[in-house]
């Protein structure tokens, strides 16, 4: 079964996400969590260690 499918999200939105042309929203991310079979702060997670915020 697709990500799609599992999330409840379009496969466009999926794939613009992926391209960085559109960001999830909050209810997104927990319906992409729950169909990656993850928590949402694991996603989080991920992009924080790729762009970790400077510290002032």
């Amino acid at each position: 079964m697709k990500l799609a499918e599992r999330s409840g999200v379009s496969t466009n939105f999926i794939s613009f996400c992926e391209r960085g042309i559109q960001h999830p929203t909050l209810n997104s991310l927990f319906l992409l969590a729950d169909g990656l079979g993850v928590e949402p702060v694991d996603l989080i997670a991920e992009v924080q260690d790729l762009n970790p915020v400077p510290k002032i």
